[in-house]
């Protein structure tokens, strides 16, 4: 088995301006084969949200899992941006709950 996550495709998007990229990102994940412990649903994950900057390489943290939901855990996925890119939407795919992110 493998001990790092990788990121599903489903975690992501990307910015209006082709260099910014948000992704849901594990905190803490678990042992497992990745990504298909995930994609089967044997493994869920508490993430937190990240901005990259691709062209640079540079992360920085937009929101962790406790600050989206206060107690809740949230396995982020179908991420989109709203038309003006400072909304981002996503389900839970512990729940199917949709949320929404201010990112200004």
């Amino acid at each position: 088995t493998q001990s790092e996550s990788s990121i599903a495709p489903e975690k992501c998007v990307w910015a209006g301006d082709a260099t910014t990229i948000y992704c849901a990102v594990p905190n803490n994940p678990p042992p497992g084969q990745y990504p298909d412990d995930w994609w089967s649903g044997e493994i869920t994950f508490n993430d937190s949200v990240w901005r990259v900057n691709t062209d640079s390489g540079e992360g920085k943290i937009v929101s962790t899992g406790g600050a989206m939901g206060g107690d809740s855990r949230l396995d982020a996925v179908n991420l989109i941006l709203d038309e003006t890119g400072q909304r981002l939407i996503f389900t839970d795919r512990w729940s199917g709950a949709l949320w929404s992110l201010d990112l200004r």
